[in-house]
């Protein structure tokens, strides 16, 4: 079993120490890569939609590789900041390059779990809980089946998610979900 697991925004940022946290915690069988977007060079997509019918994209940067390995996974970890009620710019990027993919359906059947933080505070929260709607809605619409949602609340700072252990656990219990998820087809 393999997971692929995008983190958007800072390297040492809290979208990131959800996944980290997640995986030195969570007791999975899969095999996790992790792929920092912002390390990537990925273009933004100029929507041509030739890849609708090719299945290829024209583009040649970091995604072309990764498009061509994503059959090797089953499930995916999205984490974003949430930023304007969105998801981030690179997560965005990322998705929209999948087209080649979701279009010619070979992202049916697959699972995710999504991670989203920001700095509203709880009873203002709406903001992030809207960025992980971003990426559900693109997994509905991909045919991925999303196991769970998992939002954190008032992390500004790196590594401000460290303080909240719930939220914390509440990762730790999503990767395990989804590698049961994944264990049951």
């Amino acid at each position: 079993m393999k997971i692929l697991a995008v983190c958007a925004g800072r390297k040492d940022g809290n979208s990131s120490e959800m996944v980290n946290h997640a995986i030195r915690t969570a007791n999975v069988a899969a095999d996790i890569e992790v792929m920092h977007l912002g390390s990537k060079n990925i273009l933004f997509c100029d929507g041509c939609l030739t890849c609708d019918e090719t299945g290829k994209c024209h583009i040649n940067d970091d995604m072309t590789p990764i498009i061509s390995q994503i059959d090797n996974y089953e499930a995916f970890v999205f984490a974003t900041p949430a930023r304007w009620s969105l998801l981030s710019g690179d997560m965005k990027t990322f998705i929209d390059r999948l087209n080649p993919l979701a279009a010619n359906q070979k992202l049916d059947g697959k699972k995710a779990i999504v991670f989203a933080v920001g700095q509203s505070e709880k009873d203002d929260s709406e903001s992030i809980q809207l960025a992980a709607e971003s990426v559900k809605h693109f997994c509905d619409n991909a045919n991925i089946e999303v196991v769970d949602c998992v939002i954190a609340v008032n992390c500004l700072q790196p590594r401000d998610v460290c303080l909240y252990t719930d939220a914390l656990k509440k990762c730790h219990k999503a990767l395990t979900a989804l590698n049961q998820s994944i264990k049951k087809g």
